[in-house]
């Protein structure tokens, strides 16, 4: 069974910091199945809201 897990994370509202974010992942070997890009309400920042398919490491 495959879950999905969610990575939000603030980051600055500067050029190429989505090719650096998606790139620790791909370097990893991880895969993105969804980015979704909003408001964070600060100035100069950004939320991205990641969904990297995946299973659970803790057993329920």
């Amino acid at each position: 069974m495959t879950d999905r897990h969610a990575i939000s994370v603030l980051v600055r509202n500067d050029p190429g910091v989505l090719q650096r974010v998606s790139g620790l992942f791909s370097r990893r070997g991880y895969n993105i199945d969804s980015i979704s890009v909003g408001d964070s309400g600060q100035e100069r920042c950004r939320a991205r809201r990641l969904e990297p398919p995946g299973r659970s490491i803790c057993p329920a």
